[in-house]
């Protein structure tokens, strides 16, 4: 799921449940539109497309699928490549939902049904074509969330110079476009711009990148984070010496609580935990890294 997308199905998490219910908007243009996309494989629009009639049926009223029927459904969709019948099957229960023949509910399980399916679809697909996609689709529509996309995809093809000017643009719209969780996004970002900056050779570049990262983070207002701060560029760092700047991020980042943070699991003590992070670089040990934070989203 999209780290930006991931934050608002939360925030209607809450709101949904005490809201009455109020008709969807008729979503005939959006399937065709669906459609199109699968014909074009532009699987990561089909994705937008479905996540918009999600977010659509939650403002409704409808609940968003969490737990382990969230896991569940997704795991289906995942492991179909059957998109178009997905696709139908959605149209199909949301014509069922408007008659009343059924829950409004299994319409949401359709959708993300498909949902899980294109991510997977779009992530088989050539590198260069989805940055080729990605352009296209940011040339047609702009807006941060296609912004975000295009950086990915450049990052992904190895277009580094490319991706390196999408970060620089994307940084100035953040503060204005997200807020309040403006912080925790452009941790992510400077974790990006750092690891960019490292595949070119640019070491004092990633260690500002580091140091704006964290200054990011310091400036979040909530002691509890939704999504983990970003630590691969930290990691990488920390394999090029740089253990007292990779220290001092880590010092900040134990200010919140977050997913994979917490200092116990059902396992005992948890590697990921700031502080055991911390006591592994010192003693020159390998720290613990939570496979969650060395992700570029």
């Amino acid at each position: 799921m999209h780290p930006r997308w991931f934050i608002v199905t939360c925030l209607f998490s809450t709101a949904s449940a005490a809201q009455a219910f109020v008709e969807p908007r008729d979503p005939s243009p959006s399937f065709a539109a669906i459609e199109q996309s699968i014909d074009a494989q532009d699987y990561q629009k089909a994705n937008d497309l479905l996540g918009q009639l999600m977010t659509s049926l939650m403002s409704s009223g409808v609940p968003p699928l969490i737990g382990t029927a969230h896991r569940e459904v997704m795991d289906a969709g995942r492991d179909d490549p059957d998109l178009r019948k997905l696709v139908q099957q959605s149209r199909e229960a949301w014509a069922r939902a408007v008659s009343n023949q059924q829950p409004w509910t299994d319409a949401m399980v359709r959708l993300s049904k498909a949902f899980s399916s294109a991510v997977t679809l779009d992530a088989a697909l050539p590198l260069a074509l989805r940055y080729q996609q990605a352009r296209a689709r940011y040339a047609a529509d702009p807006s941060i969330i296609r912004l975000h996309q295009v950086e990915l995809r450049a990052f992904e093809a190895g277009e580094y110079a490319a991706a390196r000017k999408f970060v620089d643009e994307e940084r100035i719209q953040i503060p204005r476009a997200y807020r309040d969780h403006a912080g925790v996004i452009l941790n992510r970002l400077e974790t990006l711009a750092g690891v960019i900056a490292l595949k070119q050779g640019y070491l004092a570049a990633a260690l500002d990148a580091l140091n704006r990262s964290a200054l990011a983070l310091s400036q979040h207002h909530e002691r509890r984070l939704l999504r983990p701060p970003g630590m691969l560029l930290a990691q990488q760092l920390l394999q090029k010496g740089q253990a007292e700047a990779v220290l001092a991020y880590i010092e900040v980042c134990a200010q919140f609580e977050y997913p994979t943070g917490e200092e116990y699991t059902d396992e005992g003590p948890n590697p990921s935990f700031p502080a055991h992070l911390k006591a592994a670089i010192k003693a020159g040990k390998q720290p613990g890294f939570h496979p969650a934070t060395l992700q570029i989203d």
